[in-house]
């Protein structure tokens, strides 16, 4: 009999979530624009009023994500995920330290 590890469960255990096929794409064609954007629309073309508003809507979407993960996946995640899930989950999330 095989014996698994806690980590080993949990992975088995994420994995039955199902995942779109055309994930890989998306995230492909995101990470495509960006550059491409980032690449066109440097700061040598841009006025600071442009730069500034590019920087408080960069601002805006890294604050509202921490806020949407903290308060809103998190109790989601705790009410719903069997313990030892959540923290699996919760480790997968961690910082290195």
């Amino acid at each position: 009999m095989q014996s698994y590890t806690f980590q080993d469960m949990c992975i088995q255990y994420l994995l039955q979530v199902e995942i779109p096929a055309c994930t890989l794409q998306v995230r492909l064609l995101a990470v495509s624009v960006a550059v491409l954007a980032a690449a066109r629309f440097s700061p040598a073309y841009l006025s600071s009023k442009a730069l500034g508003f590019v920087h408080l809507i960069a601002f805006g979407t890294f604050l509202g994500t921490n806020i949407w993960t903290t308060f809103v996946a998190g109790l989601t995640m705790f009410k719903n995920l069997p313990r030892q899930v959540l923290i699996c989950c919760l480790q997968l999330y961690r910082s290195p330290d």
